[in-house]
């Protein structure tokens, strides 16, 4: 199987944050895959869904915290 690489240039720190951001959910999934933490068919609905997941995700956590400052 080959490896892709992708190089980001530190020299434009709002890029390089930007995608740093990006792409560390990409490792964290691929990392849970690999030790057999998630399946495959949950990996698969992640990447097809991401990044729109974590958006869902976070819109649902954003909520549950302000329900409970107004409780």
């Amino acid at each position: 199987m080959m490896k892709k690489c992708i190089r980001i240039n530190r020299q434009n720190g709002s890029t390089f944050a930007k995608m740093t951001g990006l792409l560390e959910p990409w490792e964290e999934m691929a990392q849970k895959y690999r030790n057999e933490e998630i399946s495959r068919e949950e990996y698969d609905r992640w990447r097809y869904r991401y990044p729109r997941l974590e958006a869902e995700s976070n819109e649902a956590a954003h909520k549950e915290l302000k329900g409970e400052n107004n409780g």
